[in-house]
Protein backbone atom coordinates (compact mmCIF):
# COMPACT_ATOMS: atom_id res chain seq x y z
CA UNK A 1 0.00 0.00 0.00
CA UNK A 2 1.17 3.55 -0.71
CA UNK A 3 -0.34 5.89 1.91
CA UNK A 4 0.79 9.23 0.33
CA UNK A 5 -0.72 8.33 -3.04
CA UNK A 6 -3.93 7.09 -1.46
CA UNK A 7 -4.14 10.28 0.63
CA UNK A 8 -3.81 12.35 -2.54
CA UNK A 9 -6.51 10.31 -4.28
CA UNK A 10 -8.74 10.78 -1.23
CA UNK A 11 -8.15 14.55 -1.33
CA UNK A 12 -9.26 14.59 -4.97
CA UNK A 13 -12.38 12.57 -4.13
CA UNK A 14 -13.20 14.91 -1.26
CA UNK A 15 -12.83 17.95 -3.54
CA UNK A 16 -15.08 16.26 -6.10
CA UNK A 17 -17.76 15.62 -3.48
CA UNK A 18 -17.57 19.18 -2.07
CA UNK A 19 -17.83 20.74 -5.54
CA UNK A 20 -20.27 18.18 -6.86
CA UNK A 21 -22.12 19.16 -10.04
CA UNK A 22 -25.00 16.95 -8.89
CA UNK A 23 -25.58 13.45 -7.56
CA UNK A 24 -22.78 10.91 -7.77
CA UNK A 25 -23.49 7.81 -9.82
CA UNK A 26 -23.56 6.47 -13.36
CA UNK A 27 -24.95 8.88 -15.97
CA UNK A 28 -27.48 6.23 -17.02
CA UNK A 29 -28.80 6.19 -13.45
CA UNK A 30 -29.13 9.97 -13.19
CA UNK A 31 -25.68 10.70 -11.80
CA UNK A 32 -23.84 13.91 -12.70
CA UNK A 33 -20.38 12.58 -11.80
CA UNK A 34 -18.74 9.39 -10.69
CA UNK A 35 -15.39 8.05 -9.52
CA UNK A 36 -13.56 4.75 -9.55
CA UNK A 37 -10.48 4.14 -7.38
CA UNK A 38 -8.48 0.98 -8.00
CA UNK A 39 -5.27 -0.44 -6.57
CA UNK A 40 -3.13 -3.19 -8.01
CA UNK A 41 0.04 -4.57 -6.45
CA UNK A 42 2.77 -6.40 -8.32
CA UNK A 43 5.71 -7.24 -6.10
CA UNK A 44 7.19 -3.99 -4.77
CA UNK A 45 5.07 -1.87 -7.15
CA UNK A 46 1.57 -0.59 -6.49
CA UNK A 47 -0.49 1.07 -9.19
CA UNK A 48 -3.25 3.43 -8.05
CA UNK A 49 -5.75 4.56 -10.68
CA UNK A 50 -8.42 7.18 -10.01
CA UNK A 51 -10.92 7.76 -12.79
CA UNK A 52 -13.38 10.66 -12.56
CA UNK A 53 -16.22 11.34 -14.96
CA UNK A 54 -18.34 14.47 -15.02
CA UNK A 55 -18.99 17.75 -16.79
CA UNK A 56 -16.04 19.32 -18.60
CA UNK A 57 -16.18 22.62 -16.66
CA UNK A 58 -16.18 20.75 -13.35
CA UNK A 59 -13.13 18.75 -14.44
CA UNK A 60 -11.32 21.93 -15.49
CA UNK A 61 -12.03 23.45 -12.05
CA UNK A 62 -10.67 20.32 -10.38
CA UNK A 63 -7.47 20.49 -12.44
CA UNK A 64 -7.06 24.16 -11.64
CA UNK A 65 -7.56 23.49 -7.94
CA UNK A 66 -4.78 20.89 -7.87
CA UNK A 67 -2.35 22.51 -10.31
CA UNK A 68 1.05 23.38 -8.93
Amino acid sequence: MCPPVLAEAQAVLEWAARHSPGPRGPLDDGGAWDADLQQQSDGDWTTVTLTLTGPWVWGEALLESFSL
